[in-house]
C-alpha cells in the first residue's frame, strides 16, 4: 500500500526524467492492483499511488515530448543548445546527430512532419 503511493510520489517529482518516472510509475500502479487483496477493493492510499503515477507518467511525456518538439522545430533553442554542446565536447549537437546516426536536424524535423516524404 505505502510502496504504490511512494512511487507515485517519486513519479511526479522525477517527471522530467522519464526513465525514471515511467518505471516508478508503472510499478506504483502494479503494486496497487498487487494490494487489493481478497476482497478485491483498493483501499485509499493505493488509490492515490495509481492517481499519483498516472500524473507523473502523463507529465513526464508532456514535458519529454514539448523538449523534443523544441529541439526540432525551434531555432532559437536549438541553437543554444548547439552553443552549449560546442563549449563542452568541441562540436555541435547537430554535428553529434549527424556522426552518431548519420542524419541531419533539418532532415529529422522533415521526417517527423511529414515534409520529407
Amino acid at each position: 500500500m505505502v510502496a504504490s503511493m511512494c512511487l507515485g510520489v517519486l513519479s511526479i517529482m522525477t517527471c522530467p526524467l522519464c526513465f525514471i518516472a515511467i518505471p516508478a510509475a508503472g510499478l506504483s500502479i502494479l503494486f496497487a492492483i498487487l494490494s487489493k487483496g481478497g476482497d478485491m477493493r483498493m483501499e485509499i492510499m493505493p488509490k492515490a499511488g495509481v492517481v499519483t503515477s498516472l500524473l507523473g507518467a502523463f507529465l513526464s511525456c508532456v514535458i519529454t515530448g514539448t523538449m523534443i518538439a523544441l529541439i526540432l522545430f525551434s531555432p532559437a533553442y536549438r541553437k543554444q543548445l548547439n552553443e552549449a554542446a560546442q563549449s563542452m565536447y568541441g562540436m555541435t549537437m547537430d554535428d553529434m546527430m549527424m556522426q552518431s546516426y548519420g542524419i541531419s536536424m533539418e532532415d529529422l524535423a522533415g521526417k517527423v512532419t511529414g515534409a520529407g516524404k
